[in-house]
């Protein structure tokens, strides 16, 4: 899947679908964690997952992101989210719009962490790391990808959801 912002369109957010682990006392299905500003989880592997942090794989191990263990953003900071479209493509993708406070922490973390990935989790699956570009202020994000109308359907319901599933 392929995550962008508004102001980051030209400069999409990448990385495939990829697993998480869950993360006790997570509110909501979606979580966005920062990533590790100098190691990267292969380099964790050899000498040690820093303190504080942990190794997101994918479900076959491939792909591994370090993040923090406490997520900066989660489904309680979620306003909405809604299935939708592309303008340019017409292509199924999902808008969040984040609370007053979601707002206020999406501009904090995308200001401290220009030129990074950030890791985006929906009911425990890492479905993009994208690398922010520039601050988001606005509290408005897309997530667009290869992808059906039924499934942005699905993962704004997921992301809509009171509790993670499973």
């Amino acid at each position: 899947m392929l995550c962008v912002a508004p102001a980051l369109y030209a400069a999409p957010w990448s990385i495939p679908l990829l697993g998480a682990q869950p993360q006790p006392g997570q509110r909501g299905c979606l979580a966005i964690y920062e990533t590790h500003a100098t190691m990267t989880a292969e380099e964790a592997q050899e000498k040690g997952v820093p303190a504080g942090y942990r190794i997101v794989a994918s479900a076959d191990g491939v792909l591994k992101v370090l993040v923090r263990e406490a997520a900066a953003i989660d489904g309680a900071d979620v306003a909405k989210a809604e299935q939708g479209v592309t303008q340019e493509t017409a292509s199924p993708i999902v808008g969040i719009a984040f609370k007053a406070e979601g707002t206020r922490k999406l501009a904090a973390l995308t200001s401290r962490n220009v030129g990074r990935a950030l890791a985006i989790v929906v009911d425990r699956r890492l479905i993009s790391a994208p690398i922010v570009r520039e601050p988001i202020l606005e509290g408005k994000v897309n997530i667009a990808g290869n992808f059906t109308a039924g499934d942005a359907a699905k993962l704004a319901s997921s992301i809509r959801s009171a509790t993670c599933a499973g």
